[in-house]
């Protein structure tokens, strides 16, 4: 509690006074559908960086020199580098552009966001550089925690959102004025069937003739120069309508820890380079490649070895088609969870001890409640049982995957808890960017699928042996109407008599001890059909960076 209390107290001193014209602390009448223009030097536009320019999404405001905070849904599947801030002017285009270095999310969990009922609608942008505070930009204090316990006053609303239903954004800040209501007499304004969406984090707001509207989400709900909530729900934008928003009290906390204790984004961790020379990184032609090769370096070093059977490495007979039963400690069976117990549906692989990468079809449409990971031993039952914390999906956007396609079929498990690394469990490396493009080699595959179309899976873990083929080859196997669908970020295999087949999907695919695909396209399961695979080079970089930097999954 003196933690809590000294937290505040600390932003309390530090922020800067928020400057209010002076219609807008004297004028009762001004409103966002059909308002005034207004100044308000903590608020923030959120952009969409595109290569036309940048283009507001959502409003915001800054809580400190380094941080703006906004709605979860106006970040929401997207990733930093496509986003921007801009401060310093109640006009729709303030003139200081600022990047956004990583996203945060409630409990530093994207899934934390619930976007059909807006739980958890709060995101914190942190900041590439700081945002100068002067006599236009200003940071703003928000409501302690279980304060503001929605007392029937005025609050004060800022926003460049449409004034009417469908209509444009405005050009200069607006401001409105609506009542709080109580989350009992908000609740019975609505349907029946929406009432349980409305929260006790959430808080509600109306008044006759107003409403928040879209291009207001995000922005700051003010009440004697602290916000005490978040515009969320805009829908119909109709004037009169109750306004659900996110309380602010709930949150502060989570976001002044932030702020003032962690402040920066993960870091990456220290890689020791005793044994690399000056010489050694001449061959690197760039900062870029010098930090993917340090990001790599990290991940050699703390995987543990893999260890094989010696049948697996030295028997060419084993197919998963009728193959014979191997052991492979960084082998990981993806569950669906259910009251009857959890029952396998895919392979995976372990990376580190808190992530398991598997294909993005294995997850899709699937919450992380209802799946588990079993690991540590080589029959379909693994004995140690995991809990998923949340799923990433390439770029973090669950859309990247293309189920038709399977184009960018990989998902990115993060544990509840570490797994252990013992005899019987353990990480694997992953092939580097740009490496392993199709060499004539033979790979392992590593499965407890079907061994024959339409069979039952297999009790015991096998393996199969494939020779990878060519992307040219790969696509003239197929009929000229599917060739379009294998792409440069798939790779193929192929063996006479062998499969992959169905409960092998996810798997790895296994090169001088390092993963360089993941089984994908499994359909029809016969042996002798060019199998295509998720490449493992073209999302390897991206996998060992969220590992490092990123562990809490904060950006999906």
């Amino acid at each position: 509690m003196v933690f809590r209390f000294l937290i505040f107290i600390v932003l309390a001193v530090t922020v800067h006074a928020v400057f209010l014209s002076d219609e807008e602390t004297t004028n009762g009448n001004g409103r966002i559908m059909g308002g005034t223009a207004q100044t308000f030097t903590a608020m923030a536009s959120i952009r969409v960086f595109a290569l036309q320019g940048d283009f507001h999404v959502c409003g915001g405001f800054i809580v400190s020199p380094q941080f703006v905070v906004t709605a979860a849904q106006c970040t929401h599947q997207r990733v930093a580098s496509l986003l921007r801030v801009r401060v310093g002017s109640n006009s729709i285009n303030p003139p200081r552009l600022h990047q956004i270095r990583c996203i945060r999310y409630f409990n530093d969990s994207a899934g934390s966001f619930n976007p059909t009922t807006k739980e958890n609608d709060i995101a914190l942008l942190r900041m590439e550089t700081n945002i100068v505070l002067d006599a236009t930009t200003s940071a703003i204090g928000m409501a302690m925690p279980n304060s503001f316990n929605d007392p029937p006053v005025d609050v004060h609303i800022f926003g460049w959102g449409a004034t009417t239903a469908g209509g444009a954004l405005q050009t200069t800040l607006r401001r409105g004025i609506f009542r709080v209501a109580s989350l009992a007499n908000c609740r019975l304004n609505f349907p029946a069937v929406v009432r349980s969406s409305i929260l006790d984090s959430h808080m509600c707001t109306s008044w006759a003739g107003r409403a928040t509207c879209a291009g207001d989400i995000g922005g700051p709900i003010v009440h004697q120069n602290q916000v005490v909530g978040i515009v969320s729900w805009v829908d119909p934008c109709t004037g009169g309508q109750v306004n659900v928003n996110t309380r602010m009290s709930v949150f502060s906390t989570w976001i002044n820890t932030a702020i003032f204790v962690t402040q920066e984004c993960p870091k990456y961790k220290r890689v020791s380079l005793k044994y690399f020379t000056i010489q050694f990184f001449k061959q690197f032609h760039s900062i870029k490649m010098v930090f993917r090769f340090l990001i790599f370096i990290v991940l050699v070093v703390t995987a543990h070895a893999v260890l094989l059977s010696d049948e697996e490495t030295t028997n060419r007979n084993g197919r998963i088609m009728g193959g014979t039963a191997q052991t492979f400690t960084a082998m990981a069976s993806i569950r669906v969870f259910a009251l009857q117990g959890d029952f396998h549906v895919c392979g995976g692989f372990i990376v580190s001890p808190l992530f398991v990468v598997t294909a993005a079809q294995c997850t899709h449409q699937r919450n992380p409640s209802q799946l588990r990971v079993r690991v540590g031993g080589n029959t379909i039952n693994p004995p140690r049982l995991h809990q998923i914390r949340c799923i990433r999906y390439a770029n973090d956007s669950a859309g990247s995957f293309n189920p038709t396609t399977k184009e960018n079929d990989i998902a990115l498990l993060r544990m509840e808890t570490n797994i252990t690394f013992d005899a019987t469990t353990s990480a694997i490396a992953m092939a580097f960017p740009n490496t392993f493009n199709d060499p004539p080699v033979e790979v392992n595959i590593f499965g407890w699928g079907a061994s024959t179309t339409g069979g039952n899976l297999q009790n015991t873990l096998l393996r199969g042996i494939f020779r990878v083929t060519s992307l040219a080859n790969c696509r003239l196997s197929f009929p000229p109407v599917m060739r379009g669908l294998i792409l440069n970020s798939h790779m193929c295999t192929a063996w006479a008599g062998r499969a992959t087949c169905t409960g092998d999907v996810g798997g790895p695919i296994v090169h001088q001890n390092q993963v360089v695909g993941i089984v994908s396209w499994v359909d029809p399961c016969t042996g002798g059909q060019v199998n295509v695979n998720t490449r493992m080079s073209d999302f390897s970089f991206w996998i060992t960076t969220l590992m490092l930097t990123n562990p809490e999954c904060p950006n999906i």
